[in-house]
């Protein structure tokens, strides 16, 4: 976006899937310029469409969109009373909406997805219609490969909403719905669950989103006792408010959707189930990953949805408002005050974002960095495991089809058993090679097909040569050439 060259040390194989998925041949420097702005304009065009049926108005619908892609929350306030110099957002609330569409998560496309479903699901209850179930079914299972979490919430509203319909009226058009989306989904969600217990498993807890904490530890440090159990009864409604922002203007309107369910448009009875499911979803249970009970939580995605959804309630009450001044311009400062609200978080987040690629576009790849790694992957075959210096990951990740024993996110992508025994091995190997000894059963037990080595290199003995090498690195072939390559995973 910036018009230079993207900071390497960023790239992922996420791009490049991305790039497969279009079947565009593209360098991977020309993909991320091609498909973010692709994804985000899709996206946009899907929220804007959505909202524009909602509200019924181009100008509030783009107000709407807006808000969706670059609205945060309050966070700013107590970071700023505090007077931490952290992204606000991701510093106390810890459930940033808009950080996750710029930093080339999938929420980028999940977005896009769960709003071309809530539309076609819409179109659906108002006219009827076969084809809008099946298109919103379909959208529903790409969200499910893109961002599953999003979809579990809009299944599971959608079917306690149909439920309740048919209860209460007989009503069997939501359970139709439901059906239809749990059908082209099931599958999918059914691999994904079965996947993770092959791979690196979450696993569910008790005790939910832990924003209080961060606010704790302050109040802590200012010398403030801790009240228990009392003090998070008190603060975890002051934290939800916080992280949902200005969008609690339109917390009236869900709760009368609520509790008249019966009386509303079905697709706003399913638009608040979603919004409140995904709040009380965080704030009830953590999802981390299996024996890890501090990681990350990816329990929080459910409450970031809600985040994008309830916009579409605070913008209504915001439409209404100004419906109450007899001033043509009323519109206009409305819109003007609801973003100088919830732009501040974002401000910040987007300065501290140029800081961190500027700093990493003038490290970049040094030529010797970028050498040896391309001639890697003029040696090496797709899916070949590498072990080299943790600064060359990225560049190998990049700019090569190899894998890696140890990398990002690996938590979530392998059993921790094995993480561990990798991580040991990885020790062993380099430990050994400092020592001038190539401890071959280390490199197998990661099924390592080939070694970077920084130089000065060790003495490693006559048999163990180079196959390239500049003044900085050395690359070498294992000698055991049956090795098999790490899992596609």
């Amino acid at each position: 976006f910036t018009g230079g060259a993207m900071p390497a040390g960023r790239l992922t194989l996420f791009t490049r899937e991305l790039a497969t998925l279009v079947k565009a041949d593209l360098p991977v420097d020309e993909a991320l310029r091609v498909i973010p702005p692709l994804l985000f304009g899709l996206s946009m065009l899907a929220v804007f469409c959505y909202a524009r049926r909602w509200l019924g108005s181009d100008g509030w619908a783009a107000l709407t969109t807006s808000l969706i892609f670059f609205g945060e929350d309050f966070s700013f306030l107590p970071n700023l009373l505090l007077g931490s110099s952290s992204p606000w957002t991701v510093g106390f609330s810890r459930l940033p909406s808009v950080y996750s569409l710029y930093v080339f998560n999938p929420m980028l496309a999940g977005v896009g997805l769960l709003f071309a479903s809530l539309l076609s699901l819409e179109l659906y209850f108002k006219e009827g219609k076969a084809r809008w179930l099946t298109i919103a079914a379909v959208f529903a299972a790409g969200l499910v490969k893109v961002k599953v979490f999003g979809a579990a919430q809009l299944g599971f509203s959608l079917g306690l909403v149909g439920a309740v319909d048919w209860i209460a009226r007989r009503d069997y058009g939501l359970l139709k719905a439901a059906g239809a989306v749990a059908l082209a989904t099931g599958p999918l969600l059914l691999f994904t669950m079965l996947d993770n217990r092959s791979g690196g498993e979450l696993q569910v807890q008790l005790g939910g989103w832990r924003a209080w904490e961060p606010l704790g530890r302050e109040l802590t440090r200012l010398g403030l006792p801790d009240w228990g159990q009392i003090y998070l009864v008190a603060i975890v409604p002051l934290a939800v408010a916080v992280a949902l922002g200005l969008r609690l203007v339109g917390a009236g309107a869900i709760w009368r959707t609520l509790r008249h369910p019966m009386d509303k448009p079905k697709g706003r009875v399913l638009l608040a189930v979603f919004v409140t499911s995904g709040i009380v979803l965080t704030c009830l249970f953590r999802l981390v990953p299996t024996g890890n009970p501090n990681g990350y939580d990816n329990g929080g995605w459910f409450f970031v949805f809600s985040k994008y959804a309830a916009w579409l309630f605070a913008v209504e009450w915001l439409q209404a408002a100004s419906r109450r001044f007899a001033s043509p311009r009323a519109p206009v400062m409305i819109a003007a005050a609801t973003l100088s609200l919830s732009l501040p978080s974002t401000l910040l987040f987007f300065r501290d974002l140029t800081r961190y690629f500027r700093a990493d576009a003038e490290r970049g790849f040094t030529p010797a960095e970028t050498q040896i790694v391309r001639q890697l992957g003029q040696h090496a075959r797709p899916g070949d495991a590498v072990i080299c210096p943790e600064k060359l990951a990225h560049p190998v990740l990049a700019l090569t089809a190899c894998h890696l024993p140890i990398g990002d996110f690996v938590e979530y992508m392998v059993p921790r058993e094995a993480i561990v025994k990798r991580r040991q091995a990885l020790q062993t190997f380099w430990d050994d090679w400092s020592h001038g000894r190539l401890n071959l059963a280390a490199a197998a037990s990661m099924q390592a097909r080939f070694v970077i080595a920084a130089k000065p290199l060790p003495p490693l003995g006559a048999d163990l040569k180079p196959i390239a090498e500049n003044d900085s690195y050395a690359l070498f072939e294992l000698p055991r050439p049956e090795t098999a390559s790490l899992p596609a995973r």
